[in-house]
């Protein structure tokens, strides 16, 4: 939440507020004021700054935000000069990073091992999460199956249609018309239709 300054706060002054600060700091209280927007706010609403007394930044994260947002919209070429710049600090230090070193007690051979062991625990598992999707779309089409084999109708959005799963269990049952054309339905669009629930209604 972004606060407005306060106008006519006492704390707008910079002696003042580095004065009530520090009071802050003495009785141990962990809050300050925002040298922006005046407001009291506790340590964790400021980024850290290791160098100050207090270890925080005088702007809060939300005043601090906003100053960035419009420099970047006023300065937009300094902007790409300091990401250019920054991109090749972070490259000079990968060159210059020592090599990691390797785990000690493995030799070559038993890393590999190990990594062929996990990618294979991993194929198993996604095999395995794999089966029981495919296990929890199933359950409506044997269900549909199994109603049909009882002599109920299976009826899509109010329209009797047949019903021809695919395998032995199908996620979207096949309908087949008299003209040879065939259509797909979802399983979850289908319902079993009873000849006792006509006749009772």
């Amino acid at each position: 939440m972004i606060s407005a300054p306060i106008v006519g706060s006492p704390l707008a002054v910079q002696e003042a507020r580095a004065q009530f600060n520090r009071s802050m700091r003495d009785l141990g209280i962990p809050a300050k004021a925002c040298g922006r927007c005046f407001v009291v706010k506790g340590y964790a609403a400021f980024n850290v700054k290791s160098v100050a007394v207090d270890g925080r930044q005088a702007k809060c994260r939300a005043c601090d935000k906003v100053y960035s947002e419009r420099w970047t919209l006023t300065n937009p070429e300094r902007k790409r000069v300091h990401r250019k710049l920054r991109v090749e600090v972070l490259k000079e230090r990968r060159r210059n990073a020592p090599p990691k070193a390797a785990k000690p007690g493995l030799t070559d051979e038993e890393r590999r091992n190990r990594q062929r062991i996990a990618s294979r625990e991993r194929v198993e598992r996604r095999a395995i999460a794999k089966r029981q999707r495919e296990d929890a779309i199933h359950v409506p089409s044997l269900e549909l199956l199994a109603a049909q084999k009882a002599g109920a109708q299976i009826t899509h959005r109010g329209v009797v249609v047949d019903y021809w799963p695919r395998g032995h269990v199908d996620e979207r049952p096949w309908a087949v018309f008299s003209e040879g054309l065939v259509h797909r339905y979802s399983a979850t669009e289908c319902r079993a239709l009873w000849p006792q629930t006509e006749e009772r209604s």
